[in-house]
């Protein structure tokens, strides 16, 4: 007797996740790794809103340093226009 794998087409979620929220908890798992030097098992069992703390205080670090280079170059533009060339 064949086997037959049904597959329902039913939008039920409840009980699981789907093929973007797993992306989104990877895509949070590397970010962990990548820039806080977690380990895969560290980040995947944070809880939500701790890896949501994280997340968002490495956005305000990389913020903060993309607003001091910019400040730099401003200072660093501003301060040539007066120089004598002679």
């Amino acid at each position: 007797m064949k086997k037959v794998r049904l597959i329902y087409q039913l939008d039920l979620r409840f009980f699981g996740l789907t093929f973007e929220n797993k992306d989104i908890i990877l895509e949070q798992i590397f970010l962990l790794m990548q820039h806080l030097g977690f380990s895969y098992l560290d980040a995947y069992r944070l809880p939500i809103w701790k890896r949501n703390w994280f997340l968002g205080r490495i956005r305000q670090n990389l913020e903060q340093q993309i607003e001091m280079q910019q400040s730099k170059i401003k200072s660093n533009s501003s301060q040539g226009i007066f120089k004598k060339t002679f």
